[in-house]
């Protein structure tokens, strides 16, 4: 009987095939489809973005392994970094917005409802709310969120009255999610006190 040539190159390449084709499986679509399925509202153009790299990056995957299982190993290793730089686009977009979203400014307060609990600690910190009268606040964040619209239970005080405004969601998961509201309370015209009240949601 003739001895069993093992070609380690080609079992290595097979070996690779495998381990690449396995992680793909486990990851890439399930976070695709958790991004898409379940988007955030703030970050638009991190969804939109998702969206064209979901569709973008199964081909170039697919000829990547093509061009391993053909033995082109420079093109393969392009592909694949492509697909990489791909797959990590919408992260670093979503980094990007994030990092625009947390400094505060009236307009995108006013107009950015969704990301507001990005840049309240921003506001805080720039604008010193106690004392300020209602005149004050309504030109600093607008018009507060109407009370048919809010899902969180507010602490009433009969000496104190109250704006209350939207903050979007803090946390927007599959099965836990919480929105986030601000509570400005006014004694005498004046602000007197705030806090950020938390509406938990578990699925």
């Amino acid at each position: 009987m003739g001895k069993l040539k093992i070609n380690y190159k080609e079992l290595l390449k097979t070996i690779i095939v495998i381990l690449i084709v396995f992680g793909y499986i486990l990851f890439v679509p399930l976070y695709f489809a958790l991004t898409i399925l379940f988007p955030l509202q703030w970050c638009v153009i991190t969804n939109v973005i998702c969206f064209i790299c979901f569709f973008t990056q199964f081909p170039i995957f697919i000829y990547a392994i093509f061009c391993i299982c053909k033995n082109k190993i420079k093109r393969s290793i392009a592909l694949m970094l492509l697909f990489i730089l791909v797959c990590a686009t919408p992260t670093i977009v979503f980094a990007g917005e994030k990092a625009i979203y947390s400094t505060f400014t009236s307009n995108k307060w006013q107009k950015r409802v969704t990301a507001r609990f990005l840049m309240v600690d921003d506001m805080l910190e720039k604008n010193k709310l106690i004392g300020k009268d209602k005149k004050e606040i309504l030109e600093l964040l607008g018009k507060q969120t109407p009370y048919e619209d809010v899902s969180v239970s507010i602490p009433k005080d009969s000496n104190k009255k109250y704006l209350v405004y939207y903050l979007g969601k803090s946390i927007d998961g599959v099965m836990h999610s919480e929105t986030d509201y601000l509570v400005i309370y006014f004694k005498n015209s004046n602000v007197v006190e705030h806090k950020i009240l938390t509406y938990t949601y578990d699925f």
